[in-house]
């Protein structure tokens, strides 16, 4: 298939509905965490997860609501009146959480997502500045090979601590790094959150125990991880910072909420492809 006709039918499921507990400092419980306005030019937090995506022409959106989802709904609600872009909300019961892994069975079985077509799974807390068009080449490449899942990496991993070099003989100190990015060995890479499953891949979510809910894609285990796992190539081309913005916590919004998000995505204008943004909105 063609690069871009598979770009069509992708179907993106931005995973949105967690409580963000650590982020309740930053929210004070009053929206879900995606919600959040970060940026150089303040918009929801979703909103630069999704513009990679919106940027290559995909319209069929899929974020995944629990905690306070009306706060997120409404904004999309918006970009959706202004952008023909086209989000059909997958809510988690109120009583019980189903997990990233979960959702999209629950969605494929109600009829929500299509299995026929490909799902593409992302956080939303972070901002990849993934270059889509490279991504399926590559996941078309493993098609031929025999698999059927792509997981997106990074060659690199942040630190939260600080390093120092030390002499193996002397015991010498020699120098400090200030938390650096270490470089992975050439057989490891770090998930960044982003899966992408051809169709042929997909009935492995319908094979998922419900007694296990809730459960995220990267825990499934036995037959069904086998089947997953077994069947992936790893995309490793992220770099951290320069590729890469991860909200974990508060104090990533202080180091990170104001990056220049359009620069750091290759977009003159964010409005041209999520319409207009009043703060609150």
């Amino acid at each position: 298939m063609d690069v871009k006709d598979y770009i069509k039918d992708c179907q993106v499921v931005v995973h949105a509905g967690g409580m963000g507990e650590r982020w309740s400092p930053v929210t004070n419980g009053n929206h879900v965490k995606p919600r959040t306005e970060v940026g150089l030019k303040p918009r929801p937090m979703i909103d630069w997860t999704l513009l990679p995506f919106v940027k290559c022409g995909i319209k069929n959106i899929f974020p995944t609501l629990w905690y306070k989802a009306e706060t997120l709904k409404r904004h999309l609600d918006s970009v959706s009146d202004q952008t023909g872009i086209k989000f059909t909300y997958l809510e988690e019961p109120e009583g019980r959480r189903l997990g990233r892994a979960g959702i999209i069975k629950e969605s494929i079985r109600s009829g929500l997502l299509d299995p026929d077509k490909p799902i593409i799974s992302t956080n939303g807390a972070d901002v990849i500045a993934v270059d889509v068009e490279k991504l399926v080449a590559f996941h078309l490449e493993g098609l031929k090979m025999g698999t059927g899942v792509t997981i997106v990496g990074a060659i690199e991993i942040p630190t939260e601590f600080g390093q120092y070099h030390v002499d193996p003989v002397t015991k010498k100190v020699t120098g400090f790094k200030e938390k650096p990015v270490v470089k992975m060995s050439p057989d490891e890479h770090v998930h960044t959150g982003m899966f992408l499953f051809d169709p042929s891949a997909n009935g492995a979510f319908m094979n998922i125990d419900e007694s296990k809910y809730p459960v995220n894609i990267e825990d499934l285990k036995g037959e069904v991880g086998d089947s997953i796992f077994n069947n992936a190539r790893s995309y490793g081309t992220i770099i951290p910072f320069k590729e890469w913005v991860f909200f974990k916590s508060p104090k990533h919004f202080k180091e990170f909420g104001g990056i220049d998000f359009e620069r750091f995505l290759g977009v003159e204008n964010v409005e041209t492809y999520l319409g207009e943004y009043k703060k609150g909105n």
